[in-house]
């Protein structure tokens, strides 16, 4: 198994981003995916591999993933387009930081004005806090009336 998990040496002396002690940010971010759907132990593992969240045969070796994917620009994150899909070139883009933390299972999707928001942003927009969303969402001033879809002024029951 754990040959499996780890890189060649020959591997980091053809790419140069896996330095001891200075490995790129786009190399870390192969092996943070690497760990979260391979490795039981890694503290990500439940929500990845363990539900199924596999990685392409094409990204076993970090030349392809760098290939597909290029550098990693300062400031973003690796993101899976569908959430419920693996790691592939089909399905990953690099992305801002500040925006990958709404393509999650768990955010809800909110009908406000006649639009869809993440939590998040109708918080931005209203001017307050995320937390004050989520006690209107839990105390039935917006519901949900589908899975991740919650409606303005709606009463529960």
């Amino acid at each position: 198994y754990m040959d499996e998990f780890r890189d060649s040496g020959s591997a980091r002396k053809r790419h140069g981003h896996a330095a001891v002690n200075k490995a790129t940010k786009t190399y870390r971010s192969w092996q943070a995916m690497r760990a979260r759907c391979l490795n039981r132990k890694d503290v990500g593992y439940r929500n990845y591999g363990g539900r199924g969240i596999a990685i392409c045969d094409r990204w076993t070796t970090f030349d392809n993933f760098l290939l597909d994917m290029g550098e990693q620009p300062l400031g973003y994150s690796l993101e899976r387009i569908d959430v419920n899909l693996g790691y592939s070139p089909a399905n990953c883009c690099w992305i801002p930081k500040k925006y990958q933390s709404v393509n999650r299972r768990n955010c809800y999707l909110i009908l406000y004005k006649n639009k869809e928001w993440r939590t998040s942003e109708l918080a931005s927009f209203l001017n307050i806090s995320p937390d004050i969303i989520r006690k209107r969402i839990y105390s039935g001033d917006l519901k949900v009336i589908r899975p991740n879809l919650i409606k303005e002024g709606s009463q529960n029951g």
